[in-house]
This record gives C-alpha cells, sequence and structure tokens, in this order.
C-alpha cells in the first residue's frame, strides 16, 4: 500500500499501535517500516500523531474498534503475502516434489488432454528434426574425416 492511500482510519490505527507499543515515535516508525507495515515518510507519521493522539487518549472504545479494524486488516494482508508465497512458480515448479513420476502425474494435470497431445505431437516432431538434422551432420562429419585420411595417404606417399 502506498503512502498516499492510507484512510484515516488506518491511519489512526498506526497512531493507536505506537501508542500502545511505549516505543519512541522514530524506533517504532523504523521498526514498523522495516518490518514493511508502513511506508511514507516519518514527517507524515508525525503529522498523523499530532493529530489523532488526542483523541485517540480520550476515546478509548474508538480506540478499541480501530485496533479491530487494524487487526483485521493487517490479518488480511498476511494472508495475502502467505499466498503469494506459496504460489507454483516456474523457477521453482521442480521443488513440489523429488518423485518424477509425481511431478509427470502433476503435470499432466496442468492441460486439458487434447492440447497434452496436441504438445507432445509438437515436442515429438521437432525432437525427429533434430535427430535428423544429428544424423546428418554425423554423415557429413564422416564423409568429411574419410577426405581427411585420404589427403593424409596422398600427401606421406
Amino acid at each position: 500500500m502506498s503512502r498516499a492511500s492510507y484512510t484515516e482510519n488506518q491511519k489512526k490505527a498506526f497512531v493507536l499501535e505506537w501508542m500502545q507499543s511505549n516505543k519512541p515515535k522514530s524506533r517504532w516508525f523504523q521498526d514498523a517500516k522495516d518490518a514493511g507495515h508502513i511506508q511514507g515518510h516519518y514527517n507524515s507519521f508525525d503529522a498523523w500523531i499530532k493529530l489523532y493522539q488526542h483523541e485517540l487518549e480520550i476515546n478509548p472504545n474508538f480506540a478499541n474498534t480501530l485496533g479491530d479494524i487494524y487487526a483485521t486488516e493487517r490479518q488480511r494482508e498476511a494472508l495475502a503475502a502467505t499466498l503469494q508465497s506459496v504460489k507454483v512458480k516456474p523457477a521453482n515448479i521442480h521443488s513440489i516434489g523429488t518423485s518424477k513420476n509425481l511431478l509427470d502425474e502433476f503435470q499432466q494435470t496442468l492441460l486439458p488432454d487434447d492440447v497434452q497431445k496436441k504438445y507432445i505431437e509438437f515436442l515429438e516432431t521437432k525432437v525427429n528434426l533434430l535427430v535428423i538434422d544429428i544424423n546428418a551432420i554425423r554423415s557429413e562429419n564422416e564423409q568429411l574425416k574419410a577426405e581427411l585420411e585420404g589427403l593424409k595417404k596422398s600427401n606421406s606417399e
């Protein structure tokens, strides 16, 4: 969340959290920023404190409601972060399991059968063309070796 998009209730929740921490403003802000809980500049946070601290001190019920709202939002953000961290990424798909059969079985579930069949046919065609190219290169290589041997023999005579 960018600093410009904090609602008034979120700002109050930050101030409330700082008040409950009993830490100096600058220390709380730096810890919260390092943990990724808050963004923006310390001066903005200081302005929020000047704006909301008195209100939060004289209305404890309002403070409790804000704490609940902020805790709920924090829980949603934590859940979203957790869900993001467990998404399967192409780079770590092989970490799903060490069993090749299990991985193959899993990958079979990723595509519909007709797409799998077409993709397998496409890959087989590519591989077959590569094998043909390799065989042609090997044949040419053998012919060149034979020519080279013939030239060596004629030079040595």
